[in-house]
């Protein structure tokens, strides 16, 4: 599965397979991560997330979240990264998005 680049209020609703999913977005260049979303079905579902970049450091990481994951933190991106949701208490849906802003100087 391929995260496209998305803007606000564009989601994607994903499920967990034996607490797991993971996707990877296109290719950003000079692109500004500007949220990333993240939201079980049911508010007693936790989970671990992680955001990884093309060289496969973890940029960011949501340890025991429960039921939301908004981030707001501005993040300067390039090449392609992976959104996973891992440890999930319950195999559902999950609402996920990725808000970017592309471009030089974004």
């Amino acid at each position: 599965m391929i995260i496209h680049k998305w803007y606000p209020n564009k989601t994607q609703t994903v499920a967990t397979v034996a607490g797991v999913w993971a996707a990877n977005t296109e290719n950003m260049v000079a692109s500004v991560l500007n949220q990333v979303y993240i939201k079980s079905a049911s508010a007693p579902t936790t989970y671990n997330a992680t955001l990884t970049d093309k060289d496969g450091i973890i940029v960011r990481k949501w340890d025991t979240a429960t039921q939301i994951v908004n981030d707001l933190t501005p993040t300067p991106t390039e090449g392609v990264y992976t959104l996973g949701i891992n440890t999930a208490s319950a195999d559902e849906a999950f609402t996920v998005m990725m808000s970017f802003m592309e471009g030089r100087g974004a």
